[in-house]
């Protein structure tokens, strides 16, 4: 290696040192807060209930750009929230004739218990213990592909007043995403 000779030369060698030494700190810093982010789970919003047909819906969502607001993937809100789980019964119901789309039929009944932090479920059994606890035998946390992805119906009331102003979200299971839960299989 040759030998820098000059002094400006030396300073600006070292000012590159330098340089490369605090970026290889702040690229370092920002891989370990990446992997230290808090665990997100899966959640749906209550978004109505119509009286005339005592069903009820809860959906990903989507933003005013048209894009999913929740996340089955990776999860989309800190599993420390507290939020009441989107339970369901499997009833087989066949889809009422006042509805008028059916494509997220689930032929269940839903209910949401009551508010439980992410960070205190730890398993799908778990999960599902607390809507049995919550209302009977056979009922369960409602999963993603209840309704066929994105959305749920069924019968049932989620939302008080009926109206997205006044929706809920509600922690969801997803069987086929390991990081979209807050708690394990």
């Amino acid at each position: 290696m040759a030998k820098l000779r000059s002094p400006k030369l030396r300073y600006l060698a070292s000012i590159a040192g330098c340089i490369f030494l605090i970026f290889s700190v702040w690229c370092s810093a920002i891989a370990q807060t990446n992997g230290n982010l808090p665990p997100k789970g899966l959640t749906f919003t209550a978004a109505r209930s119509l009286d005339a047909t005592n069903t009820a819906s809860a959906s990903c969502g989507k933003t005013s750009q048209g894009d999913p607001m929740c996340n089955p993937y990776e999860g989309d809100t800190y599993c420390s929230t507290a939020l009441p789980l989107l339970c369901i019964l499997d009833i087989d119901a066949p889809v009422p004739s006042t509805l008028s789309d059916s494509k997220y039929w689930s032929g269940g009944v839903l209910a949401k218990s009551s508010p439980w932090r992410g960070t205190d479920i730890s398993t799908l059994k778990q999960a599902n213990g607390i809507c049995t606890q919550s209302f009977g035998k056979k009922w369960r946390v409602a999963s993603f592909h209840d309704g066929g992805g994105w959305a749920v119906e069924g019968y049932g009331v989620l939302s008080e007043k009926g109206d997205s102003d006044d929706a809920v979200s509600l922690w969801v299971d997803i069987k086929d995403q390991p990081s979209g839960t807050c708690w394990s299989r």
